[in-house]
């Protein structure tokens, strides 16, 4: 049996400029800048799930006029919640990435939780 969380909403105006960078300086920076976002992302996903959740999966997908997402585990009982910081955060994760030339149409954060160690997966789809 599924139990999810969904939500969508959409997507914010946002200013026209696009940042871009070629130096390794740059590169190092926006590396640091999506760790951060990744991990406040993460936690947030955690916090919104059952508390005997073991593992699930955050799916985030954007056609450039909105962002869905859903949370959802197949296995284990209980429902997600989509908390107004996790739609904050699934909104900055996508403009953070975009802004660095990283569009994506679909982003699933996947993780797991061992012996009280979280670990996570991400990967994309992009256009």
């Amino acid at each position: 049996m599924s139990r999810t969380g969904s939500a969508g909403r959409l997507i914010p105006p946002r200013g026209a400029g696009r940042a871009t960078g070629t130096t390794l300086g740059v590169l190092m920076r926006k590396t640091d800048q999506y760790d951060d976002v990744i991990t406040r992302l993460v936690q947030e996903t955690l916090d919104c799930c059952p508390d005997n959740w073991t593992h699930g999966t955050l799916t985030i997908d954007c056609d450039g006029q909105r962002i869905n997402y859903k949370l959802k585990n197949e296995d284990e009982d209980g429902k997600a919640g989509i908390s107004d910081e996790l739609r904050a955060l699934t909104e900055e994760f996508y403009f953070c990435m975009a802004d660095h030339g990283d569009a994506w149409t679909q982003a699933v954060v996947s993780f797991q939780i061992t012996d009280g160690r979280v670990g996570f997966d991400l990967s994309f789809q992009r256009p």
